[in-house]
């Protein structure tokens, strides 16, 4: 079985395919924040806030070859709502965290498990 390696999405009635390579990755990490970590945090059900939302998914697009203005990636993002874009958001960071592939969903909540029971540094408690 061939892992997944795009997270498409519907914006405006046009199809993007959103391709979570390298530079997305380091653009992510540069301007929002460790993919890793922002994967790791979804599978804790910490929401990621609308502000990450919209720039991590302007960063799949610019970075996936399309090119639209902020402001009219903006408008498609709002308009397609920010509860619907949780699915396609939660699967390409996961998919920059896991070196372009989109994870099978075990194996995300098998990541997040072993995070949650490894003890504090600070408190020695998990």
């Amino acid at each position: 079985m061939n892992p997944k390696t795009t997270v498409d999405v519907e914006l405006g009635g046009t199809l993007y395919r959103l391709v979570p390579g390298p530079k997305a990755l380091l653009r992510v990490a540069a301007e929002v924040g460790d993919p890793l970590h922002l994967a790791l945090a979804m599978g804790r059900a910490e929401p990621p806030g609308v502000v990450n939302v919209f720039a991590v998914m302007r960063i799949a697009l610019a970075e996936s070859g399309y090119t639209l203005t902020e402001e009219r990636a903006n408008e498609l993002l709002f308009q397609y709502g920010v509860l619907n874009l949780m699915a396609p958001y939660a699967e390409f960071v996961a998919a920059l965290a896991n070196c372009g592939k989109v994870p099978e969903p075990a194996a995300l909540a098998a990541a997040t498990a072993q995070k949650k029971s490894r003890p504090s540094r600070r408190t020695g408690r998990a």
